[in-house]
């Protein structure tokens, strides 16, 4: 996988069932047990029925531990492979303080007959001559020459075409079941480890402490979850609605569409918008100049000037470097100066300034924001070295 955040990736089938080290096995040992007891009780006795529940145990700690850790169940359930195909997956793991490794299945989309995987909500489309998964590719890094002659998407066809690479510019965070949440933190190894211990004291005389302590834990663990769904039900607030915005369809014509369906390649109209009314996306400003507020994703309470690249001649764009000539999605324009019409774009009836858009979605600042905060709100168990060793 082409990432920065991804240390080493491997593709993976699901073995069958007769090689899966946390089903042959044990289907052995039962029978071993079974065989032990109808046939060997005169010489072993009751042991193959007192090793009955061990077995069980072990089999439902080799389950669970397929659930706490991809490179378990990368060990106990599947096979290495080098097709890439439908019912194969990625084993991505990504680099220090960057979260979790994930097992995530490859998918196919006949309309451009590609295979591709969606990562922490980034797709990544593969790439047979390289063997690897690349993400999109956006016009980030074209010349400030080209940026100049661009006649944004033109045609019917041109737009279909980006749709399907791109997707619609949308933040998409779907608010999972309270149940589903729930199970996720019943099945965290300390909560089990805790259950455990509870199931222990109901064995003694302390079932009545037993008891009182499962209720508090299933209590302690709703309340985690509820703050779970009430942290994400903020984030998908902070995401405004969509709104009409001046698009370019070529021949001299302008057309309001919805900022949801912008595409890298469009060339709009930016305008001061009422109230706080953020940039759907980011642009590169061709004409025109604007006073942008980007504390939202800086910090900086100082309005920034950004100025268009009427003046750039030679090179290439940086977005890093040249911020002066981006406006950055999730930022507020303040203030705008009218564009004048470029080579191949006349001027917007609105006399909003020209911009080209240069990310959409999650690629975008906001977006790359936004993919922090929700990918930072894993579950909060004690998960760690210190729990491990307690238990």
């Amino acid at each position: 996988v082409e990432s920065r955040s991804v240390k080493k990736s491997s593709l993976h089938t699901l073995a069958p069932l007769w090689m899966r080290l946390n089903v042959t096995p044990f289907v052995l040992l039962y029978c071993v047990c079974l065989w032990g007891y109808l046939f060997k009780y005169e010489e072993w006795g009751d042991y193959p029925m007192f090793a009955v529940p061990a077995v069980v145990l072990l089999h439902l700690l080799s389950i669970l531990a397929c659930y706490w850790s991809v490179h378990i169940r990368t060990f106990f359930t599947c096979r290495s492979t080098k097709n890439v195909r439908e019912g194969v997956f990625v084993k991505i793991c990504p680099i220090a303080n960057k979260g979790a490794s994930a097992f995530v299945p490859v998918q196919y989309r006949s309309l451009d007959q590609r295979y591709f995987i969606s990562w922490r909500k980034r797709t990544f489309v593969w790439n047979a001559t390289d063997h690897i998964f690349s993400k999109k590719q956006y016009p980030t890094q074209l010349s400030f020459l080209e940026y100049k002659e661009s006649r944004g998407i033109t045609s019917d066809a041109q737009r279909e075409e980006a749709l399907l690479h791109y997707d619609n510019n949308k933040f998409d965070i779907p608010m999972p079941e309270f149940l589903d949440l729930y199970k996720e933190q019943a099945l965290a190894p300390f909560f089990i480890f805790q259950l455990f211990c509870v199931l222990l004291w109901c064995l003694d005389e302390y079932w009545y402490y037993s008891i009182l302590t499962l209720v508090m834990l299933l209590i302690f663990e709703g309340t985690i979850v509820f703050s779970r769904l009430r942290n994400l039900k903020s984030l998908r607030n902070m995401i405004q609605p969509p709104y009409d915005i001046l698009v370019y369809h070529g021949n001299g014509v302008w057309k309001e569409t919805s900022s949801y369906n912008l595409l890298p390649g469009d060339i709009c109209s930016i305008t001061r918008q009422k109230g706080d009314t953020l940039l759907p996306c980011d642009f590169l400003l061709l004409s025109g100049a604007c006073v942008a507020n980007e504390a939202m994703l800086t910090g900086e309470s100082t309005p920034q000037l950004k100025e268009s690249i009427h003046q750039r001649q030679e090179g290439k764009l940086n977005t890093k470097r040249d911020r002066l000539h981006v406006l950055f999605g999730g930022t507020n324009v303040i203030n705008h100066t009218t564009g004048t019409s470029i080579e191949n774009v006349p001027k917007a009836p609105d006399g909003g300034a020209l911009a080209y858009v240069l990310r959409t979605g999650f690629e975008t600042n906001q977006g790359k924001l936004i993919r922090t905060i929700l990918f930072s709100t894993d579950r909060v168990t004690a998960n760690n070295l210190e729990s491990l060793l307690f238990i």
